[in-house]
């Protein structure tokens, strides 16, 4: 349809090699769906130091996915897919909530450190964006125990 509307000529012959995705495509757009209203998306920290003290002020998120049968996939293996898919803002309130919840935790053991999540440019120009962290719970909710990177 967009190739024939497109061309101006309101037509266009089917061919096979113009197709949008393959079933692998689709396969794993599914997927990533599942792991978003499954819980499989994980955070793992990764310390950032201060570089006068080297003391640990905070950590940095580092998003994962835990595929059920595929294990641990790095962020290069889903991300771009996420954000075809038009599910950017679904996993960035994930990863919120998961850090936020986290952090929560860590302050009432008696740790404060802060924690930073990357936020892509598809999510952050999203007028809704601000309200995300505004509404992400602290400390309550079934967010996954941290583990550190």
């Amino acid at each position: 349809m967009y190739a024939a509307k497109g061309s101006h000529t309101g037509q266009r012959v089917y061919d096979p090699a113009c197709q949008l995705g393959d079933r692998a495509q689709l396969g794993l757009r599914a997927d990533l769906w599942e792991a978003l209203d499954d819980g499989q998306i994980e955070l793992r920290y990764q310390p950032k130091a201060e570089m006068r003290s080297g003391r640990i002020g905070g950590v940095e998120a580092l998003v994962r996915w835990r595929h059920p049968t595929g294990g641990l996939r790095p962020p290069d293996m889903f991300l771009p897919e996420m954000e075809r898919a038009g599910l950017m803002g679904r996993l960035t309130q994930r990863v919120l909530d998961i850090a936020l919840a986290d952090c929560a935790r860590w302050h009432a053991a008696g740790s404060a450190l802060a924690v930073s999540v990357n936020v892509p440019a598809s999510v952050i120009v999203d007028c809704g964006f601000v309200r995300l962290p505004a509404g992400a719970p602290r400390g309550r909710g079934e967010a996954r125990p941290a583990v550190p990177a």
